[in-house]
């Protein structure tokens, strides 16, 4: 009786898939009743839109094909957000070509770290192992201005019906291969193995090549465990980290453009390498930040991979570097974007109002955002200090001089608030309206507590003192170079070869990115003197170097003590640059010195680590603002030291100090307690008025 039951259900669903079947292709075919996003797509594909019609006919005649015509109702319905080009058959075999001299080169690169582990650098220090200028020559680039000069088109006008239903019928294989070692889901399926592109890469017809250039290269046959897949990711992430491509013009070729190497950008090496890892069946995705928060290239994106795991455990890829939680434990990170082929109907595309404008960032639909993924978020309601006419305004960061979004959120006219979904705490910004291409005020400075609420920064009338030492705080990467200083040492000789040396000094701790001074001579005379990084390390990581004394021998005077001026003497690589007076110069050299025409003493030695100069410098004309509705200018005054001190300023204000001598970066900042902590990058803990700095 059972079977029977099972017979019966089976027929119903056969005839039941049939039926809907049916029903799709007859809706579509008829053109009043048509799909509204699909009718959109047909529309805006003009003369193309009957390659497109054939794929639908050709999916909806058999009820086994029900979930291809989804598929393809899926890629048409999206075509419209994307644009690209194909490359014929001729320019494919000749791409095939190059890249085949490219993995050529790079396995044998790859060869020789493997017998050279201890060697550092990239396959430029093995051009006679490699035969690197012989094989440049080799290289017929006219390809890539081919290429090149081939002009980007919406994609609907550009898929042929024959392509599209090959591109389906392969990707459905594809899917049917990587189930045989791991499920996936449908949905997965659409959003991983199914779209033409990972953004708007040359779409290739022949991707029979694929298999030989990479599935192999990396592992044979179609079962692997996870252990070997994450070393799947590490020997790709070998290539990027160990092959530098002889390509030097960036061309964003998709799959192919992994053994171009890394000169390319993080957007063209993320969308090269996602496509690789979707190519080997592995769940994989493009993100990105619109903005860094600590940085002086505001509004800039970066892009890396993220391969899924086990939905909970995220493998980051970042061309250069893997391994969990990489990018965020490096940068300040707000918000997290992922890219996608299917348009969001929450994006500001679908949310504004028909005549409302919005930033470039949003002019794409096509991204979600995933920043729960990655750090402990919130949905935060800000108050808007004026009535707005949009639908959408924007929380934007200060960076670069200038003001970048960082998410968008829907005001509410009723409260005169907005709201943005999954912001992440330790965030400081403003609402921003967009208005003629600008950003307006449209709340106070605010910043989002490690609990979620939101504290706003204004500035009061009380006034007080201020003592300010940086325009911008110590990056991570600077500190690390400051570090590499430690242990170098100062040295005093008579003999040019220093083989009579006596060490005054040396420098145990990390120094701090401002003038450090260090013993001298103690009244002895020397005629040769010199900083010098340890042995065995090649770098002294260093910008500024002055001996000084204090009697009169020389014009110059630096703080209490006039400057030695004798011949530039040392040895490695920009060695000469601490002596230039430039904080922004350094020498990479192992050591750096000079020669004196007659034995001198030298009663103090200055050292300033390779540093950025975002600090104060003696001499300079630095601006102070703070924020009230807009930047406004407070004081103008030059440095008489390392440190600027301002009277009768605003207080709980945010502040920005630019040097109006030179420099670029600037962050805005908090003065608390006699310290100054820059915002998106120290803690600032307003609720509770306890600071942390970074």
């Amino acid at each position: 009786m059972l079977d029977v039951f099972k017979c019966i259900l089976n027929f119903i669903l056969i005839r039941f898939n049939t039926l809907l079947v049916i029903l799709i292709v007859s809706i579509i075919s008829s053109c009043s009743n048509t799909p509204a996003e699909l009718k959109e797509s047909f529309k805006e594909a003009g003369g193309n839109k009957k390659e497109l019609t054939k794929v639908i006919d050709y999916f909806g005649q058999n009820p086994e094909d029900s979930l291809k015509l989804e598929a393809a109702i899926f890629l048409i319905e999206n075509m419209k957000w994307h644009t690209g080009f194909f490359i014929g058959k001729d320019e494919e075999k000749g791409l095939e070509r190059l890249l085949l001299q490219t993995k050529e080169l790079a396995d044998s690169v790859l060869e020789f770290k493997k017998k050279n582990p201890n060697i550092r650098g990239n396959f430029s220090a093995y051009e006679s192992g490699v035969k690197l200028k012989a094989f440049k020559t080799s290289i017929d680039f006219s390809l890539f201005e081919q290429i090149d000069k081939v002009y980007s088109q919406s994609l609907l006008k550009l898929v042929e019906g024959e392509y599209l239903i090959d591109h389906i019928n392969k990707s459905f294989a594809f899917w049917d291969r990587i189930n045989q070692r791991k499920p996936m889901e449908f949905d997965t399926f659409k959003k991983v193995i199914l779209p033409l592109q990972v953004a708007n890469e040359p779409i290739f017809t022949n991707t029979q090549i694929f298999d030989s250039l990479y599935y192999h290269t990396f592992f044979n046959g179609n079962h692997y465990t996870e252990d070997q897949r994450d070393s799947i990711v590490l020997g790709i992430n070998q290539y990027f980290t160990w092959y530098r491509s002889p390509v030097d013009k960036p061309l964003d070729v998709g799959l192919f453009g992994f053994f171009l190497g890394t000169k390319n950008s993080c957007f063209q090496n993320t969308s090269s390498a996602v496509a690789l890892f979707r190519n080997l069946g592995l769940e994989c995705y493009m993100d990105f930040i619109p903005t860094w928060l600590d940085s002086n290239n505001g509004g800039a994106k970066h892009y890396w991979c993220n391969l899924n795991k086990d939905g909970a455990h995220q493998l980051l890829f970042d061309a250069y570097s893997v391994g969990d939680g990489y990018i965020l434990k490096d940068r300040c990170v707000g918000k997290v974007y992922r890219t996608t082929f299917e348009a969001n109907i929450e994006s500001p595309i679908f949310l504004k109002k028909p005549s409302e404008e919005v930033p470039s960032l949003y002019n794409n639909p096509c991204f979600v955002d995933v920043t729960d993924l990655y750090v402990k978020t919130f949905d935060i309601q800000v108050p808007v200090t004026q009535k707005q006419n949009n639908s959408l305004l924007y929380f934007c960061v200060f960076s670069n001089g200038e003001w970048s979004p960082l998410h968008f959120g829907l005001y509410e006219a009723s409260s005169q608030t907005v709201t943005f979904k999954k912001m992440a705490y330790n965030t400081a910004g403003c609402v921003m309206s967009y208005e003629n291409g600008q950003f307006l005020p449209a709340s106070e400075f605010v910043y989002i507590e490690n609990d979620g609420s939101v504290s706003c920064i204004k500035a009061t009338e009380k006034l007080g003192d201020m003592l300010v030492e940086r325009k911008y705080p110590w990056k991570k990467r600077m500190r690390a170079f400051s570090a590499r200083s430690t242990g170098n040492y100062i040295q005093a000789a008579n003999k040019p070869d220093f083989s009579d040396a006596l060490t005054l000094d040396s420098m145990a701790d990390v120094l701090e990115p401002k003038v450090n001074l260090f013993k001298g001579s103690d009244g002895k005379r020397f005629k040769y003197y010199r900083h010098i990084a340890p042995k065995g390390w090649k770098k002294t990581e260093t910008a500024i170097v002055r001996f000084l004394a204090t009697s009169n021998e020389v014009a110059e005077k630096t703080m209490d003590y006039h400057e030695l001026k004798g011949e530039i003497i040392g040895k490695g690589k920009d060695f000469e640059k601490v002596f230039d007076n430039n904080w922004e110069t350094f020498s990479e050299g192992n050591w750096s010195g000079m020669a004196f025409e007659k034995p001198v003493a030298v009663d103090a030695v200055a050292v300033v680590p390779r540093n950025g100069n975002n600090g104060i410098v003696e001499g300079d004309t630095y601006e102070l603002s703070y924020w009230a509705d807009g930047w406004i200018s407070s004081e103008i005054a030059v440095a008489k030291d390392t440190q600027l001190k301002f009277q009768n300023v605003r207080k709980s204000a945010v502040y920005l100090i630019n040097n109006l001598t030179k420099g670029k970066e600037v962050l805005p900042f908090i003065y608390t307690e006699g310290q100054q902590y820059f915002i998106n990058f120290d803690t600032l803990n307003i609720k509770n008025n306890k600071p942390v700095k970074y």
